[in-house]
């Protein structure tokens, strides 16, 4: 922004495609399906090239955590037919949300995103116990994650006991 003042805010119908309400039931925990969004997840081949073809493929063929949002009644919605799927910002924001009025507990699961591999999962549970340990007050702390924590830094210990 340039000018000292915020200019009037003019909203346009022509920016929204389309909405609904959701309660905030449809945002729990056992709503968060896998097999929704389904996308390749490429950071692993642009940030590491070099790396083994087989591994790069382990990370191919994610699937995001999501939420569909069905329509609840008259009135909630502009369109009953067209799918709603809470996913990737949107759903992070939401579960953020969530955190902030009520607390940890009301996290949507990490990681938000799964692999056909399942040493690629247990990195991204690694890393999503080592946030969740380094910041507890702002991310539940899940058993699973940090067992998956605990094998990856245990990993070089007990390769060096095998050797």
């Amino acid at each position: 922004q340039t000018a000292a003042e915020t200019p009037p805010l003019r909203l346009q119908a022509s920016e929204v495609a389309a909405w609904r309400w959701a309660p905030l039931g449809a945002l729990r925990r056992e709503r968060v399906r896998h097999d929704l969004v389904r996308q390749d997840f490429l950071q692993p081949r642009q940030l590491a090239p070099w790396l083994p073809a087989p591994v790069l493929r382990s990370f191919e063929g994610a699937t995001y955590s999501a939420v569909e949002l069905r329509p609840s009644g008259e009135g909630t919605t502009s369109s009953s037919e067209a799918p709603f799927t809470l996913w990737g910002l949107t759903l992070s924001a939401a579960s953020d949300a969530l955190v902030l009025a009520g607390g940890p507990s009301h996290e949507l699961p990490c990681p938000p995103i799964r692999f056909r591999a399942m040493w690629a999962n247990l990195i991204v549970a690694a890393l999503c116990g080592a946030r969740a340990l380094r910041r507890p007050r702002e991310h539940r702390v899940e058993i699973a994650d940090v067992a998956a924590l605990a094998a990856v830094a245990s990993g070089p210990a007990l390769l060096a006991l095998w050797a």
